[in-house]
C-alpha cells in the first residue's frame, strides 16, 4: 500500500507537470511581473526578499556518482536549485544558461545543484549529462524533496538560496541567464 503510495504522488506530480507544459512561468515573489522578469532584480528587492524569506528545507539526495548530498553541503553558499527532467523543453533550454553561470560564479560562491524528476533513472540522466556537458551537481528527486520544496506546479522550478540557507526566490517556468544573473549578483 505504502508503495502504492509513491507511485501515485508521483504520477499526478508528473502529470500536473506535463499538464503544466513543463512550467507555468510564475516567481513566487512576482506580483505582476512578466515572465522574463522580476521585483528582485536590483539589489535593495533582493536584500527585501531575504527579509521576508524563510529556510530552505533539508534535504539529502545521492548524485550521479552515489555520493549524499545535503543542504548542510552548501553552507556559505549561494545555490541554484532547479528541479528538471530530461524530457521537458524548457528545462533543456536552461541547461546551457546554468553550465555558464556555473563557470562564471562558482569561484566567488554560487553553487547549482540540478535535482531530476526523470522516471527513467540515473542512467537516461547521466546520457544527457554527459551528451550536454553539464559541470554542476545532479542528483535524482525522491519524493521527501518533492514535497518540501512544492514542485508540484511544473517544472522546472527553480529556488534560488542565500549563504544563510534562505530561500529568496521560487521561479516556475523556463528564465533566461540574464534573469540568474541578476539574482546572484546581489547575493555574491
Amino acid at each position: 500500500m505504502y508503495r502504492f503510495g509513491i507511485v501515485l504522488r508521483t504520477a499526478v506530480m508528473i502529470s500536473a507537470s506535463a499538464m503544466m507544459a513543463c512550467g507555468g512561468g510564475s516567481s513566487a515573489n512576482e506580483a505582476n511581473a512578466q515572465p522574463e522578469q522580476s521585483q528582485m532584480s536590483s539589489g535593495q528587492g533582493a536584500m527585501m526578499a531575504q527579509a521576508d524569506s524563510k529556510v530552505a528545507p533539508a534535504f539529502t539526495l545521492t548524485n550521479l556518482a552515489g555520493e549524499t548530498l545535503s543542504l548542510d553541503s552548501y553552507k556559505g553558499k549561494v545555490l541554484i536549485i532547479d528541479f528538471w527532467a530530461t524530457w521537458c523543453p524548457p528545462c533543456v533550454k536552461e541547461i546551457p544558461h546554468f553550465v555558464e553561470l556555473y563557470n562564471a560564479y562558482n569561484d566567488k560562491g554560487l553553487e547549482i545543484l540540478g535535482v531530476s524528476v526523470d522516471r527513467g533513472g540515473p542512467a537516461t540522466v547521466e546520457a544527457f549529462v554527459a551528451k550536454n556537458n553539464v559541470n554542476y551537481a545532479i542528483a535524482m528527486a525522491n519524493m521527501d524533496v518533492v514535497d518540501a520544496y512544492e514542485v508540484y506546479t511544473g517544472i522546472p522550478t527553480t529556488y534560488i538560496v542565500d549563504r544563510n540557507g534562505n530561500i529568496v526566490d521560487k521561479v516556475i517556468g523556463y528564465r533566461d541567464k540574464s534573469f540568474f544573473e541578476n539574482h546572484i549578483n546581489d547575493l555574491l
